[in-house]
């Protein structure tokens, strides 16, 4: 359309060697090792890391600040790229500006890059997650044993992006960058609720004086039980059911949970429930299409 190519007038495709003032690779395997870990110091990286666009901070290993200085370029600073070239292949994140550390040692699996004054390390990041800027980072990935990129930094430099002038750039990074923050809000938000919902569960199946379910709504419960991954409150309830053979009794029994008041029906349906979960939950196999026609398997 002619407003798109108003939008893309001014832009270029340029092989990343000429956006780039700095590309180093990550130490050598024996470089690091497991005894050169600390409880505090210069953060090193893992693939974990390497999640969504910026930076993942959530957690670290350490290593001493006369280790990570004896490292030299494999320190990544706030404003660098990193870029994943074995392993889970196609990460790629940057060094925020409020990044809570100045400084990071990448991995023996990673690499890492400058942006020269031409290219914003947000608007290359944002690239590179896009279907073509995965498409040409990729190029060169080979799958034989463990992924990897081939001649990494070298093919890396020869990649070519559209390059838009940077108040362009600036205003895709802004825009982006808003709904990146927005869904790492949300994720906080998810995670904090999962996180009071764990501790509401714990309660309620350690408090004493509650009543428990009916047989019928022990369903329900058994769903709870699984969400939480709690597995071993479930084979415990299942007393219950058990007690039937003490009893007895070939069939499930609609209300045998109230002693000395009448069961209703020496054989309902609901009674029978734990079978599904004896699939379901202890197996983990669930119908992913109608009539079992693919299974999923947790």
């Amino acid at each position: 359309t002619r407003e798109g190519e108003a939008v893309k007038a001014g832009w270029k495709r340029v092989p990343m060697e000429e956006l780039m003032d700095e590309i180093s690779m990550g130490p050598f395997g024996s470089d690091i090792k497991v005894e050169c870990f600390v409880d505090s110091g210069i953060p090193a990286l893992n693939g974990s890391n390497l999640v969504g666009f910026k930076l993942n901070e959530a957690s670290f290993r350490y290593l001493t600040k006369e280790k990570a200085d004896s490292l030299g370029k494999a320190n990544a600073y706030r404003g660098d790229v990193i870029v994943t070239h074995r392993g889970t292949l196609g990460q790629i994140v940057y060094v925020p500006a409020n990044s809570i550390y100045d400084r990071y040692v990448i991995s023996q699996s990673q690499f890492r890059f400058r942006c020269s004054e031409r290219l914003l390390p947000e608007y290359a990041v944002y690239f590179f997650h896009s279907p073509i800027g995965q498409h040409r980072l990729l190029m060169n990935a080979s799958q034989v044993g463990v992924p990897a990129l081939a001649r990494a930094t070298s093919t890396f430099r020869k990649i070519e992006i559209e390059l838009p002038p940077l108040p362009v750039q600036r205003r895709i990074a802004a825009v982006l960058g808003a709904l990146d923050d927005k869904i790492e809000l949300n994720r906080k938000m998810n995670a904090n609720l999962e996180a009071q919902a764990q501790a509401l569960f714990e309660k309620l199946v350690s408090e004493k004086d509650l009543c428990p379910t009916s047989v019928y709504f022990s369903y329900y419960l058994f769903e709870t039980y699984f969400k939480f991954h709690r597995a071993d409150l479930f084979q415990k309830r299942l007393d219950l059911w058990k007690g039937y053979v003490k009893i007895g009794a070939t069939t499930t029994i609609e209300s045998p949970e109230y002693p000395g008041h009448d069961a209703r029906s020496d054989c309902h349906a609901w009674g029978a429930h734990p079978l599904w979960f004896l699939r379901t939950g202890l197996a983990g196999i669930r119908s992913a299409a109608p009539f079992f026609t693919r299974v999923r398997i947790a």
